[in-house]
């Protein structure tokens, strides 16, 4: 099986009648389930109507909300070999700056998506003059047709399956080029890691145009003939037991997220709303797509184990875009490992073990690679480094995608990286991440462009963001964001900290300014420049809740974010509305 359609095919022929897909849209629906002979089906009639405008290489932009209709548009593409664009769809009366950075990149030849997302395009694109040209195509009205014609496209391992455009929480996205050969490498790693079978049940609420949601909630279900539930981001987001009572319900085995979604659980579920919780069914939950703190695995942990959780069911793990989804994990079925490492030696690079709680910070391996993948620490002179030296993290092997849609000066800088002074000729990927390596096992410090460096030592901003929000009861979890400004060539560091609802009326600017001062000053040593006190929700985030440093920096920068109080001038100001 080199491909993923061949893999498809393989259970069409095997299993056709397979439920792979349950989405569930809400409590008052029944769910909507989907086989391998329906999804076929569907993506079949797609397919012909695509072909009338595409042809093999050319670029699709399937513009989806969450639901069954994106995974059917999705299999078309495949199918007929036209590389699948996948992007969140725009709001009526939003500026569509990504959407037509995007579409300028990989300049599609259609568009699909649904009637009701049709009518928000053509308002968009009426006041669009570059975007007025490109077909939309509604594939709901395909689907009803009664005639299906096969088509049989030579589909090869190295062809461009799709696009995945990166969140851009440093930048511009880019277009990551992935090959059917990156999708069967990745998926069969997590195979032999999850020990899938065509009994194990999967739930995901992670966006499909997301890599984590996309490789892991819906194409691993294609590749191993498994069921997996589905459910909106917006579903799981507004009420966070509904991830844990389809776990229950449906005896699920492997969920995933971001470390986020397990703090979510934690501090957004009340007791009285598991009665009929039972996490017993659950083999495998993987963490990724961010920092891991060891702090939410310990809470999450302390909540849910009375109600069948298995401690050893967390799975660490590192991974992007640009390695296809998966390159490093822990043993499954085995306990979480950390070290714990001195606070002070850390901010100069420097691994050294500490006991002590207050001197130290404690770490998460996040595993080893996997078949035939090979991760490596390297300094900014391209020199490899031994074991606990922090560095940026390299990596090469099957699952390391082509490079970047039509840049090549990027996808040099980026994917062809060499190191110095050594006769290899091996090109390596750079994450553009910092870690190190302890017995082959990787730990993950945190993005090289997020670092704060002041006065010579180095801050990694998860940590002092879990300090801020840490040192108030009134302060959002996971709701802050730190970066460093240049201030008269000197670096300083401001933190936007979002405050939560239940205290607006009564927040106490004075006594949280004072309690996240003190706390960063004990952790850190560390004076505040300013600190900004927002709403919540109004800290920028990608769409897998990943924070953008980089624009939360750029719209402070640019004076642009709607405050409650801003340190920096001594203002205390109104109550401001929600950023829209």
């Amino acid at each position: 099986m080199n491909t993923i359609v061949d893999m498809i095919q393989h259970h069409l022929k095997n299993i056709p009648t397979q439920i792979v897909y349950r989405y569930i849209e809400n409590e008052d629906r029944p769910s909507v389930t989907k086989t391998f002979q329906e999804i076929d089906k569907e993506a079949r009639k797609i397919e012909n109507k695509l072909l009338q405008i595409a042809k093999k290489g050319d670029r699709a932009l399937l513009l989806y909300q969450p639901g069954l209709e994106f995974i059917s548009a999705f299999v078309a593409c495949l199918y007929a070999g036209v590389i699948a664009v996948s992007v969140y769809p725009p709001r009526k009366n939003e500026k569509p700056h990504r959407l037509k950075n995007i579409i300028d990149d990989c300049l599609p030849k259609i568009i699909l998506t649904t009637h009701k997302i049709e009518d928000t395009l053509l308002h968009i694109f009426h006041n669009e003059n570059s975007l007025e040209h490109i077909p939309i195509f509604d594939t709901e009205d395909s689907i009803k047709e009664k005639i299906v014609t096969k088509h049989h496209h030579t589909i090869d391992p190295e062809d461009i399956a799709f696009l995945q455009y990166t969140s851009g929480s440093t930048g511009l996205p880019k277009g990551v080029m992935v090959t059917h050969a990156n999708i069967i490498s990745n998926l069969s790693i997590l195979q032999h890691i999850v020990d899938d079978t065509q009994n194990n049940i999967g739930a995901s609420w992670l966006p499909h145009f997301h890599d984590m949601g996309l490789i892991g909630g819906i194409l691993q279900p294609l590749f191993l003939g498994k069921e997996v539930i589905l459910m909106s981001p917006v579903y799981f987001l507004q009420k966070p037991v509904r991830w844990l009572e389809i776990i229950s319900k449906y005896n699920v085995n492997v969920i995933a997220g971001p470390n986020f979604a397990y703090e979510l659980c934690v501090n957004n579920i009340k007791k009285e709303d598991l009665h009929a919780i039972d996490l017993s069914s659950l083999t495998l939950a993987t963490t990724g797509a961010e920092p891991v703190s060891y702090e939410t695995i310990e809470k999450f942990n302390k909540k849910f184990i009375p109600y069948g959780l298995d401690e050893k069911v967390h799975f660490p793990c590192y991974g992007m875009a640009e390695t296809t989804l998966f390159l490093t994990g822990i043993e499954a079925k085995e306990k979480v490992k950390t070290i714990s490492i001195d606070k002070d030696d850390f901010k100069n690079n420097l691994i050294s073990f500490q006991d002590d709680d207050k001197k130290s910070i404690k770490l998460v391996s996040c595993g080893t690679p996997r078949e035939g993948h090979e991760v490596i620490i390297v300094d900014a002179n391209k020199h490899k480094l031994d074991e606990k030296k922090v560095g940026e993290i390299w990596a090469r092997g099957p699952s390391i995608t082509l490079g970047y849609w039509k840049n090549t000066q990027k996808t040099k800088d980026t994917f062809k990286a060499q190191l110095q002074d050594t006769d290899s000729n091996q090109f390596y990927l750079r994450t553009g991440d910092l870690g190190f390596l302890y017995h082959n096992e990787l730990f993950v410090c945190g993005r090289s462009k997020d670092l704060i460096i002041i006065r010579g030592k180095n801050y990694y901003p998860q940590d002092i963001e879990l300090s801020a929000y840490s040192a108030h009861e009134s302060l959002v979890t996971m709701g802050a964001v730190a970066f460093g400004i240049e201030d008269n060539g000197i670096e300083k560091l401001v933190i936007i900290q979002e405050v939560k609802r239940m205290h607006l009326k009564t927040f106490d600017y004075a006594t949280v300014l004072n309690a996240i001062k003190q706390t960063i000053s004990i952790d850190f040593e560390l004076n505040i420049h300013d600190v900004v006190f927002v709403r919540p929700g109004n800290i920028l985030k990608t769409s897998s809740g990943k924070i953008q440093r980089y624009k939360n920096k750029e719209a402070y920068l640019n004076d642009q974010i709607n405050y409650l109080y801003k340190e920096d001038i001594k203002k205390i100001a109104y109550v401001a509305p929600r950023m829209k």
